[in-house]
């Protein structure tokens, strides 16, 4: 297959068998994990080949086919030092927690939709140790409805300042109006499940400031997201988009190091797609961002633990948790901090490297 391939045939990288060992040829990113495998990923004709190359097999091949500029550059997007976000270190996993003020979230809606509960909650997500609280006023589960300007930001913009004196804060939305106004209270980072597509004021309102940015994937909006998702191939496809945007926001002068990327599970995905994505979610690290996957309590979760409700789904949430770690995840955006927090010390625990 390598014999065929040529310049208009994509190739990707991916870091494959991410382990805890010192003798690692390779490391990924700022983690404790490395590797000496890549998994290639070709698409050739809408098709995709995959199979195993070792670092030298990988660079004799991109000698011999004049690409080797190509792959040591995405070789060094796999293996640069993620830099620190706001004072967010990525040199181990933090936990996102999870703060709707929305009357109709899939989880937890109306739980925290008055001002004085959203901020106690938050105040306890804190407490539990959260790395990052995401606060947001707009529900985005499946057949959900946007809700105006003006009600977002009541819902959220008290909130946003009280906690933003206490703990990082992100901001759950894609309106700039928003965007602008949570930045002026506090807010760090803007978690835009539209990757600053949605409102063609975004990416100005955002360029001029030092605010983070999460660009998420979704096909489709929150309304009809599930209506039929279709790929070529569902992570090609997410790490093509994924690149453009990435490449957007440097053309207006957001640098990499202000990004981190999510994949959106559960955003125009259905369980064939998530099985993909999860299964080769390391493939996401040759963006050369930090990797954010929010999986908690997703409905897949339910579907394949076979537990229909969502507050019965931490089992299930915490080994995918889990499963991420392994394959380096940096952020986990999680509704159960508490118990994710105690899964991960205790797998970090265990896969550090002996001294």
């Amino acid at each position: 297959m390598l014999k065929n391939i040529t310049h208009d045939d994509r190739v990707y990288i991916s870091p494959e068998g991410l382990r805890a060992d010192p003798n690692s040829m390779l490391k990924l990113g700022s983690s404790i994990l490395g590797f000496d495998l890549f998994k290639i990923f070709i698409r050739k004709n809408k098709k995709t080949f995959t199979f195993n190359l070792t670092l030298d097999e990988l660079i004799n091949w991109a000698k011999k086919n004049n690409r080797t500029q190509e792959i040591e550059e995405k070789i060094h997007l796999i293996s640069v030092k993620r830099k620190s976000l706001h004072e967010l270190s990525f040199e181990s996993p933090s936990l996102m927690g999870v703060l709707n003020v929305t009357p109709d979230s899939f989880s937890d809606g109306g739980k925290y939709f008055s001002e004085k509960d959203a901020v106690k909650h938050g105040e306890f997500l804190i407490g539990e140790g959260v790395s990052i609280l995401d606060i947001g006023g707009q529900s985005t589960r499946p057949g959900s409805e946007p809700v105006t300007y003006v009600e977002e930001k009541n819902r959220i913009i008290k909130v946003v300042e009280s906690l933003a004196k206490k703990s990082l804060v992100s901001v759950d939305t894609n309106k700039s109006k928003i965007m602008n106004d949570v930045i002026q209270v506090g807010a760090k980072i803007i978690n835009d499940i539209s990757s600053l597509t949605n409102d063609k004021d975004s990416i100005d309102r955002i360029c001029s400031t030092s605010c983070g940015v999460i660009l998420m994937h979704s096909q489709g909006t929150p309304k009809d997201m599930q209506n039929n998702p279709n790929y070529d191939d569902v992570i090609l496809d997410i790490f093509d988009y994924l690149e453009s945007r990435i490449k957007i926001c440097a053309k207006y002068g957001i640098d990499r190091t202000r990004l981190i990327v999510d994949p959106g599970i559960g955003f125009g995905k259905n369980d064939k797609h998530l099985k993909r994505i999860m299964k080769n979610i390391s493939l996401f690290h040759s963006l050369g961002c930090p990797l954010l996957v929010g999986s908690s309590r997703k409905s897949f979760i339910g579907r394949w633990g076979k537990m229909e409700k969502e507050n019965d789904r931490l089992g299930g949430s915490i080994s995918s948790a889990l499963w991420c770690l392994s394959q380096g995840v940096q952020v986990l955006r999680v509704h159960d901090v508490k118990e994710t927090l105690q899964a991960l010390n205790v797998w970090m625990r265990i896969a550090e490297i002996e001294s």
